[in-house]
């Protein structure tokens, strides 16, 4: 499993088949008219996403794409937006790809109606393939994920914030590496057993419209989801990475640079 250079997307060989599958997560289809009721006007982004993402498939020739969440913007029920454009976005896919898969999210309510014959939807508590356990990172992950070595969520659209000499301050999309605190995923985590995966990949948003969240600039407790809230990762000693592969150090760290610059009485 690695991620795509320059790209928010993973691709993954599952090893026991061969199989290449492609996996983005957040693309939020239907926020631009979220934007336009706010007093924006911004062209439907929709065919361009399809589009980013059947290029990328066919560049590491994966026959399979994996949507890890937020799918739609709209949080309940659907937009005549998204009622419109999802099953095309789907059919772009479809006539690319060999099979297409959705881990639903905590927009993603309703969607099943629209989803083409070709389209399968897991459950919110992820799904599991080979030694990764992918789900979208608001509910806890399901027991079969439990002895994956690694997990993969979305949810939090990863980044990191910089700031510069004058406090102005900036958020990169980035790639989040954090170990497991074995100790307390055995303390917290319900239903756990004796095994837990060791680390968890945290993917930055597939859609630039959403933004993402600088990871050094707020506290582990006000990230989203139960196993960033409960403290079952290992924060600190989570190794950050830019999207052209550039290895930025651990994230305790740049936190700590993040403090210093703001201190410093800048106009961020």
């Amino acid at each position: 499993m690695s991620p795509l250079l320059d790209r928010p997307a993973i691709h993954l060989e599952e090893p026991s088949s061969g199989e290449h599958i492609l996996v983005v997560s957040d693309l939020h289809l239907g926020i631009e008219y979220e934007i336009f009721r706010a007093g924006g006007n911004i062209p439907s982004q929709t065919s361009k996403m399809a589009g980013h993402i059947v290029e990328l498939a066919k560049l590491v020739g994966a026959e399979r794409v994996v949507i890890l969440g937020d799918l739609k913007h709209g949080v309940t029920g659907l937009s005549r937006q998204e009622m419109r454009e999802i099953p095309v976005f789907f059919e772009t896919l479809l006539r690319n790809v060999e099979r297409v898969d959705v881990v639903p999210g905590n927009h993603d309510s309703g969607l099943g109606p629209v989803l083409p014959r070709g389209v399968s939807l897991h459950p919110a508590r992820g799904v599991r393939i080979g030694e990764t356990g992918f789900f979208h990172g608001h509910t806890w992950p399901g027991e079969e994920l439990l002895s994956c070595k690694v997990w993969v969520t979305g949810h939090n659209h990863a980044g990191i914030e910089f700031v510069d000499g004058l406090g102005y301050r900036h958020v990169e999309p980035a790639w989040i590496r954090a170990p497991v605190r074995r100790e307390r995923f055995m303390e917290v985590y319900p239903g756990g057993g004796e095994t837990c995966c060791e680390w968890v990949c945290c993917m930055p948003s597939f859609n630039p419209l959403v933004g993402n969240i600088g990871f050094n600039s707020v506290q582990p407790g006000e990230l989203l989801g139960p196993i960033f809230r409960r403290g079952i990762l290992d924060l600190e000693n989570a190794e950050v990475y830019l999207l052209d592969g550039l290895f930025l150090g651990k994230l305790g760290d740049l936190r700590m640079l993040v403090g210093q610059r703001r201190g410093r009485g800048g106009r961020g």
